[in-house]
């Protein structure tokens, strides 16, 4: 219930106050809800889980990304993270993709219906038909990721010019062409979906991983505890999440 003099500022409030949308009341707020959760929460925390996991794994690959962190976002910054600086954290946006992709946090896409026929290959797919792609068919695939299941960010990273503008454009700020690296995503790599229908959610999900990952990384390092590596089995179920593990969290020097 929502006192009539309280201006609705959030969505439930807003659902409440409109008397048409209670017709099913709990159920219809239980789904919007869930689709909140589902969308808004779930799908980013199991992110930022299999990259502190994959990080565990790969130490080296942590190491990087945390001197590129305190490179851009040295220890008396301010402590707010612009999410166009990106720009300048290539090693960063290369490790986010590749955790996308291999941690697939969503097996499958979103079932879309076809609004007509029309022919795939050698297939026709009637008007009508249920539609879902697998994200690990894609993203697994060794013709175009290959060695797929190894948790490499280097697959989005460039190191050498493509043209003679692009050199000039590196030397202008001051860096020699022995340390070209720029991300470059692959059009293949769609964890969101692709086209009109691709999930709404994308731009903040990336904007959450970014602030996440950027602040845990920045402050901390994440190890294995007794040698004893994290199980790196999936659990299925909304999401693909990696199994509960333990992990040590030992603050960064060169921050705290």
């Amino acid at each position: 219930e929502v006192h009539p003099e309280i201006s609705p500022d959030n969505l439930i409030c807003k659902y409440l106050a409109d008397t048409r949308a209670l017709e099913n009341g709990d159920a219809d707020i239980n789904c919007l809800v869930g689709d909140i959760w589902t969308g808004g929460m779930e799908t980013t925390l199991t992110a930022t889980r299999w990259a502190i996991l994959f990080l565990i794994e790969n130490p080296l690959v942590q190491e990087r990304l945390h001197e590129e962190i305190i490179q851009r976002y040295p220890r008396h910054s301010n402590g707010e993270f612009d999410y166009s600086s990106r720009r300048d954290l290539p090693y960063f946006c290369a490790t986010v993709d590749e955790v996308l992709r291999l941690a697939n946090v969503l097996p499958w896409n979103i079932p879309h219906r076809a609004t007509k026929s029309f022919k795939l290959g050698e297939h026709t797919i009637r008007e009508g038909t249920n539609l879902m792609f697998s994200y690990s068919s894609l993203h697994h695939d060794e013709s175009i990721f290959p060695d797929p299941y190894k948790f490499n960010p280097e697959r989005f990273i460039r190191r050498s010019p493509q043209s003679e503008e692009e050199a000039t454009e590196w030397r202008r700020g001051g860096k020699d062409l022995d340390s070209f690296l720029i991300y470059e995503s692959n059009p293949m790599l769609n964890p969101f979906g692709m086209g009109q229908r691709k999930c709404p959610g994308e731009q903040l999900a990336r904007k959450e991983i970014f602030v996440f990952l950027l602040a845990l990384v920045q402050r901390f390092r994440f190890s294995i505890v007794d040698s004893n590596p994290p199980d790196t089995t999936r659990c299925r179920g909304m999401t693909s999440a990696p199994k509960d593990f333990v992990t040590r969290v030992e603050r960064r020097r060169d921050w705290y």
